[in-house]
């Protein structure tokens, strides 16, 4: 689970940082947002985790913004 994870994770990143349509990277956001990682694998870092990937995903979004 962890590895899917992290495969999602990257794959959100990506998928933000390209020239994805507006549609696009609003799904994908809300597939990062909502989906519930917590309830089906607990780990010892998700709680400073989480905040974190979340604030990098927002700077991502806010620089692809200004690039383009």
């Amino acid at each position: 689970m962890a590895l899917a994870n992290g495969i999602r994770d990257a794959t959100v990143t990506y998928m933000l940082s390209t020239n994805a349509t507006p549609f696009v990277k609003l799904l994908v956001w809300l597939l990062r947002s909502f989906t519930p990682t917590h309830i089906f694998y607990i780990r010892f870092s998700s709680s400073f985790y989480n905040p974190w990937f979340t604030l990098f995903i927002a700077v991502t979004k806010i620089l692809c913004q200004k690039a383009s």
